[in-house]
C-alpha cells in the first residue's frame, strides 16, 4: 500500500495573497501594503504552497521566499484572510440597473463620515492593522436587507465630498454591513495586463459595491 503523501512544511504568511499571471506570480503583501511579482523558481515554490503541497526543503526557490517574507513554517494562524480560492464567483450586482432617485436623507451623512473614517484609518495606520480590526466589527441584528444597505450606501457615497476609491470606499461598506450583522467579504483582486488591483465588497455569488461586469476583470487574489 502506498503511503500518503507528507503534510505541507510551509504556509503562505500571514496577509499574503498570490495569483498567477502566465509565467509569474503576482503577490499582495499586506504587511508592506504592496503588490509584487515574483517569477522564477521561487514562484513555482509560492504556487506550491499557496495550493498546499508539500515542497522540499532545500527547493531553489525557498530562500527567496524566507527574505520576502512571503511564507511562514506550517503552524496554525489566527490571521483573519481568507483563501481567494474559497471565495464563490459573482454572478450578479445589486448595482446594476441603477437605483431609483430619492431625496438625500440622514443616513446619508452616515456613509460619508464612514467613507470619511476609512480613508482616514488608511492613512494613519497600517494596513495590516486596518484590516485585521474587520474581524473586531460590532454586530447588531439587522434592520435592513443586504441589497437594500448596498444601494443606500452607494447613493450616499456620492454626495461625498472626495473621490472614489475601490479600497476605502468597500472597506467602509464592509464595516458598515457587518455592524449590520452581514457575513460580507472584502475581496482583493488583480489583473496582469496592464496590472491594476481593485477591491470589493461580496456576499455569496452577489457584489455590493460595484457592477458585475467590472469585478469579473480581477482575479481574486486575498479576502477576509
Amino acid at each position: 500500500m502506498a503511503s500518503p503523501p507528507p503534510p505541507p512544511t510551509f504556509r503562505l504568511a500571514d496577509g499574503i495573497g498570490v495569483a498567477r499571471c502566465e509565467d509569474s506570480v503576482i503577490v499582495l503583501d499586506v504587511p508592506c501594503d504592496r503588490y509584487r511579482k515574483v517569477g522564477g523558481e521561487a514562484a513555482v515554490a509560492l504556487l506550491e504552497i499557496a495550493n498546499s503541497r508539500p515542497i522540499e526543503p532545500d527547493h531553489a526557490g525557498l530562500a527567496a521566499l524566507h527574505r520576502a517574507g512571503f511564507i511562514a513554517d506550517r503552524l496554525q494562524s489566527d490571521a483573519p484572510y481568507l483563501d481567494p480560492r474559497s471565495i464563490p464567483l459573482p454572478t450578479s450586482s445589486v448595482l446594476e440597473g441603477g437605483a431609483p432617485f430619492r431625496a438625500a436623507t440622514r443616513h446619508d451623512l452616515g456613509v460619508v463620515f464612514d467613507c470619511a473614517a476609512s480613508r482616514l484609518d488608511l492613512r494613519r495606520w497600517p494596513l495590516e492593522r486596518v484590516l485585521r480590526a474587520l474581524r473586531n466589527a460590532r454586530q447588531r441584528r439587522s434592520t435592513k436587507e443586504i441589497g437594500e444597505l448596498a444601494r443606500d450606501f452607494d447613493m450616499g457615497r456620492r454626495l461625498a465630498p472626495f473621490r472614489p476609491c475601490c479600497l476605502p470606499d468597500a472597506l467602509a461598506f464592509t464595516r458598515r454591513a457587518r455592524r449590520h450583522g452581514h457575513d460580507v467579504l472584502l475581496v482583493f483582486g488583480v489583473k496582469c495586463h496592464p496590472f491594476e488591483a481593485h477591491c470589493w465588497a461580496q456576499i455569496g455569488q452577489v457584489v455590493l459595491t460595484d457592477p458585475l461586469e467590472r469585478v469579473l476583470r480581477f482575479q481574486p487574489i486575498l479576502a477576509l
